[in-house]
């Protein structure tokens, strides 16, 4: 896995996400590598009665401001970060920013895409996370963005107009992104993917995605499991992505949504990760564990 760099302090409340896919070259072509200016290392403290861990100091390299709204998850890749934003006061869908950081003292932001403005279609949803890899499919070649959407509050949740699940975007000239397609959760049930994982196997790519509370919000009934939390979808062909597979912990393990154990008494998908060799998905289950 490609270690984690510590380039830039983008904004408040900012989640830094540096590393690539799993099966990412470790020997990364990304020009940040070259300007990492401090690493977090433990170390004995030689002498020390108190011992533990010490580190060095971090310098600040720049700050980069993206305007109004809250700020969500960043990626970092190959000499570009993709900021997310976070619902926020007022939902501004601001959608995904993007800075130019070859000369990582001076940020500049270059574009701007899944947001309001951009695309009407969108609107009313907030986009936490985004993630960026370098695809190769008999489909697709280029760099390959994932953007979640999720619904603002109940009642963009509750409105089958507000668009909700992750967009496929073609971001190889990070100045000038397109949208290849949209993958739609069910309207009016669900609030949309939480969170997302892009991975390359072989010739082919998937997304893995969460969509907390799916089972239950789907269920006709509330007492039979309705469409579950995890879903693959193939997306070798990002301008045609198709569902590949499902589980949930309902269906699978007959576990029902609203038992727990903990304080919150609530059992949802919240994130997912994939091995190294892209043969087994981590979810984190909320009170029910991974």
């Amino acid at each position: 896995m490609r270690k984690l760099h510590l380039a830039l302090v983008v904004a408040v409340s900012s989640a830094l996400s540096l590393a690539g896919g799993a099966t990412g070259d470790p020997s990364s072509e990304d020009p940040l590598q070259e300007h990492v200016t401090a690493i977090v290392t433990p170390s004995k403290a030689g002498g020390d009665a108190g011992g533990g861990a010490r580190t060095r100091e971090v310098e600040v390299l720049a700050h980069a401001y993206p305007g109004t709204g809250t700020n969500a998850d960043v990626y970092a890749h190959r000499g570009y970060a993709y900021l997310g934003s976070w619902v926020g006061r007022g939902c501004l869908s601001s959608g995904v920013r993007v800075f130019d950081l070859q000369d990582p003292g001076s940020p500049q932001l270059v574009s701007t895409f899944a947001d309001a403005a951009s695309e009407p279609d969108v609107a009313r949803t907030w986009t936490e996370k985004v993630i960026v890899e370098r695809v190769n499919t008999p489909a697709f070649r280029g760099d390959l963005a994932v953007v979640s959407f999720q619904a603002c509050g109940r009642a963009g949740r509750l409105d089958p107009t507000v668009f909700r699940g992750f967009g496929l975007y073609d971001v190889t000239d990070p100045a000038a992104p397109h949208r290849l397609a949209l993958y739609a959760t069910e309207p009016g049930v669900n609030g949309g993917s939480h969170e997302i994982w892009l991975e390359r196997v072989g010739r082919r790519a998937y997304v893995y995605t969460a969509i907390p509370n799916s089972e239950l919000r789907t269920s006709p009934d509330g007492v039979t499991p309705g469409l579950p939390d995890f879903r693959i979808i193939d997306v070798s062909d990002p301008a045609n992505p198709v569902q590949a597979g499902e589980w949930g912990a309902w269906r699978e393990l007959g576990v029902h949504p609203t038992s727990g154990q903990g304080d919150f008494e609530s059992t949802f998908v919240h994130s997912v990760r994939i091995d190294e060799r892209a043969q087994r998905a981590y979810l984190s289950y909320w009170d029910l564990g991974t």
